[in-house]
């Protein structure tokens, strides 16, 4: 008797794995392009800081790494994203880069199941939420209103 393949395995190997690198990196440049969006929109202090970080991180992950750190970095890239979308909320913007994020955080598993296995990018994803956290804690003791 044959083993089944996860079902998520399966779902991955179904699209092209240059499909799900380019829906990773156009869901990060998304991500960053309406994190820009939201700093120049809102005048609050910390956001003009917050949000330009976001997008400088998102675009720094979409600059070709070793094979070995690809999927970690992809993956965080996309939980930043993800995770300071989840942030801005209140925001469309910000709805649309928690749902940039989550794609581009799918695509990333997806693709990186291929190569080196699923759990760098999604270790790389969850630990997103501590990046993000620390940014944002760093930012709310060091700038003013």
């Amino acid at each position: 008797m044959e083993a089944t393949a996860n079902p998520l395995t399966r779902a991955a190997g179904a699209f092209p794995a240059r499909a799900e690198l380019a829906l990773s990196m156009a869901g990060r440049l998304v991500g960053a392009a309406l994190a820009l969006g939201i700093a120049f929109d809102q005048s609050y202090d910390r956001t003009e800081v917050f949000a330009p970080l976001v997008a400088l991180i998102a675009l720094a992950s979409c600059i070709p790494a070793p094979r070995g750190v690809a999927g970690w970095v992809a993956g965080g890239g996309s939980g930043v994203v993800f995770y300071a979308g989840m942030v801005f909320t209140h925001l469309g913007a910000g709805v649309a880069m928690a749902v940039a994020g989550a794609a581009a955080g799918a695509a990333a598993i997806a693709w990186n199941s291929r190569t080196g296995g699923t759990w760098p990018a999604a270790i790389g994803f969850l630990a997103a939420a501590g990046l993000v956290g620390g940014a944002m804690l760093g930012i709310f003791f060091t700038v003013e209103g």
